[in-house]
């Protein structure tokens, strides 16, 4: 089951998604607000947030990656074997015209 979310106020985008982008990916504010469609404001005030609860969110990263390290996992090991490399294979096939 995933974690409890903290969600962005007015969205369904997840703290997670905008701190993966600003502490990970060092992308800016800007970046952030324009990828997920959010305000700057938005995407400041999660940024505030992380700069005030610091260890706590750390926390819940750890928590959230950790969860969806497991579920894709778990995905994975449903899937028929040799098929994420057909699909590759296809996707190869279909980028050079064919």
């Amino acid at each position: 089951m995933e974690p409890d979310g903290i969600g962005i106020k007015g969205t369904r985008i997840q703290l997670e998604h905008v701190l993966e982008r600003y502490l990970f990916e060092r992308e800016s504010v800007s970046e952030i607000s324009q990828e997920l469609g959010l305000s700057v404001e938005q995407v400041q005030a999660a940024v505030d947030y992380y700069d005030q609860n610091s260890v706590a969110v750390l926390a819940y990263l750890v928590e959230f990656f950790r969860w969806r390290r497991d579920f894709e996992q778990e995905l994975e090991s449903r899937q028929p074997k040799g098929l994420r490399e057909k699909l590759m294979a296809r996707l190869r096939t279909k980028g050079q015209g064919g």
